[in-house]
């Protein structure tokens, strides 16, 4: 296209983008008035210039515009010019009314924050470390929220992030993310129950790489995400980190050892794509086109902001700001709010880390408590294969009890589902309480119990506290196979009972327990007759010639009586085999699961049943 056939806008913000500081903070860009401006969608169809200002007289009517099929109205609240909030983090109660009217659409801009806000989360949980220029930890609006025991300054090489007299741009970008709600200061976070870390990086001077690789992985064993509204300078070059920062980059999100960021998940990089506008390219930018980190731009009502770069690697985009419909307010020092010029990918950044901050709390951040019990043959001397294993449990809950969940994983790695989420239990019991019961579980059948044994406890609402108080190992098993294999044979029976014992141990607030069984083993011999083949291949008896006839009589009237009994035994065995196989027939649509009978140590009864292993 050429420079004859742009409009008169494209040339307007060309010239606007030619004026955007190359300031390596990415700092707020431009300066302006607050607008009092508000758009939203509508369904109506009708005329808005008749109807809006009749209906909602606390409006002034602007206009309307087409984006696509979509009808937008543009108003102006009538009130003097202020700088309290009227954006979408802390919404306006006459907003409120006009967003909830039958014909309205969204109010827009609109991030649908508040729909997170009324599922319940908040950000509570999810520690995020703020990267600027320092940060000022006792502004009200945001001390309640601010860790100081584990904030730092990387630049100054202490423990104390307050920016000096003029920086104000690290608590800016704070605010988006973590101030606090209801006090009627500022703005309220999206993330109003985080936890924030300031950790001041930049100042008048360059900082080495080594610097930046500290500030990335400062406190990585708590820091969820770390907030980057920083880089190179906009609209020329090509930066990227060092060798350190791109070691400390790639290790913050693949380590997966537990002690690290997220309990081994990774931390979260978020940065700010750059103000360069459409002159510049944010491919440039070494940090912005990391496959660590995740960047974000800007974008006002209806179309990318007139400042963000052309950017191939851009993950997602926020609302930052824009002169052309409203800007934004935030927290600034010292203890102050700011509504005038606060627009740029530096306020998008944060405001996209407060929204990953409430997906980790709502998504992959559930907590759960475990505990173990290590068994040894000293304990369960008699037990080589579990049938049934008991687990008596006492645990309590903040409120909703239908949310807890438990697990328990067995040495071999078995893992049985022993009790999920319940809705209709959690509706009735709302309240703080605690239960006890015993559990049972078969998904350990055959097993032997010898090893370490995991009992995981965890809630389904995130909001919801389970604590585990006490749990319990009771083991009933058999010291033999009850199935040996194939081909296998024994000259003799077995008679096994069980007779279980539980020892108790405590480990400090968990009871823990394992079942010890005697056994008394009973054996019945059987007399076996020896035979041998003669010359001609015919079998002989081989006996004591010098036993009496008529011990041969009662002999062979004895084996007369064993070969009856045989084929009636036989005719017995028969009969119960066709029954099982009617049985079969009548339900081979469910799985069989065997059980033994413990005196004649043998499968004999067929259970119909269905085994469910959960992983």
């Amino acid at each position: 296209m050429s420079s004859d056939s742009l409009s008169c806008f494209d040339r307007f913000l060309n010239e606007e983008e030619r004026k955007v500081p190359n300031r390596i903070k990415r700092l707020n860009v431009g300066n302006g008035e607050f607008t009092n401006r508000i758009v939203f969608t509508t369904t109506r169809e009708d005329d808005p210039s008749v109807w809006f200002n009749r209906k909602y007289p606390q409006y002034e009517y602007i206009g309307q515009f087409l984006i696509g099929n979509t009808k937008y109205i543009t108003a102006q609240i009538r009130q003097k010019k202020t700088k309290e909030v009227l954006s979408t983090l802390r919404e306006d109660s006459n907003i409120k009314v006009l967003r909830q009217s039958p014909e309205n659409g969204d109010v827009s801009p609109s991030m649908k924050v508040d729909k997170a806000w009324a599922a319940g989360y908040s950000g509570k949980g999810i520690t995020i470390a703020i990267l600027d220029d320092g940060l000022q930890t006792d502004h009200p609006d945001l001390a309640a929220n601010i860790d100081t025991a584990n904030d730092r300054d990387v630049y100054d090489n202490d423990d104390d992030p307050t920016p000096t007299n003029g920086s104000s741009h690290g608590t800016e970008t704070s605010g988006f993310i973590g101030a606090i709600k209801d006090n009627n200061v500022c703005v309220v976070g999206v993330a109003f129950k985080s936890t924030l870390l300031g950790i001041r990086i930049l100042g008048a001077l360059g900082i080495t790489d080594s610097d930046e690789a500290q500030a990335l992985t400062h406190y990585i064993s708590k820091v969820d995400i770390y907030s980057n509204s920083w880089g190179p300078d906009d609209g020329t070059g090509f930066n990227a980190p060092k060798s350190i920062t791109k070691a400390a980059l790639k290790n913050g999100v693949n380590n997966l050892n537990i002690i690290y960021g997220r309990n081994g998940k990774g931390v979260i990089y978020v940065w700010a794509a750059g103000n360069g506008g459409t002159t510049d390219n944010c491919n440039a930018d070494g940090y912005v086109n990391s496959i660590y980190t995740v960047a974000i731009t800007s974008v006002q009502i209806g179309q990318n902001a007139w400042y963000s770069e052309v950017c191939a690697p851009v993950l997602a985009a926020a609302y930052g700001g824009s002169k052309f419909d409203k800007f934004l307010t935030t927290t600034t020092t010292p203890s102050g709010c700011k509504s005038e010029g606060v627009e740029g990918t530096s306020y998008a950044a944060p405001i996209a880390t407060g929204i990953v901050a409430l997906t980790l709390e709502a998504k992959s951040t559930t907590t759960a408590v475990s505990d173990s019990i290590i068994v040894t043959s000293r304990d369960c001397s008699s037990i080589n294969y579990l049938e049934h294993v008991q687990v008596d449990i006492t645990f309590s809950y903040s409120r909703f009890r239908g949310a807890t969940q438990l697990y328990l994983v067995s040495p071999s790695g078995t893992i049985s589902h022993l009790l999920h989420y319940r809705y209709q239990d959690e509706v009735d019991n709302t309240a703080a309480g605690n239960q006890t019961w015993t559990f049972m579980s078969v998904h350990f059948w055959k097993e032997n119990p010898i090893g370490r044994w995991h009992l995981e406890i965890t809630s389904y609402v995130e909001t919801v506290t389970v604590t585990l108080n006490s749990w319990t190992l009771n083991f009933f098993g058999t010291s033999t196979d009850p199935w040996p294999s194939i081909g296998q044979s024994s000259t003799a029976t077995t008679k096994t009972t069980t007779e279980p014992k539980t020892q108790t141990t405590t480990v400090g607030k968990t009871t823990r327990s394992t079942t010890k069984l005697k056994t008394k083993p009973t054996t019945a011999s059987t007399t076996l007759v020896s035979t041998s083949k003669d010359a001609n291949g015919s079998i002989a008896n081989t006996y004591n010639t010098n036993v009496p006839m008529i011990a041969s009589i009662i002999g062979a009237f004895i084996a007369i009586l064993a070969l009856v009994g045989a084929v009636f035994a036989t005719y017995a065995l028969m009969k119960s085999i066709r029954k099982l196989e009617t049985k079969k027939q009548r339900k081979s649509e469910i799985p069989n699961l065997y059980m033994y009978d413990r005196e004649q140590n043998q499968a004999v009864t067929q259970i119909y049943g269905r085994r469910i292993d959960v992983y």
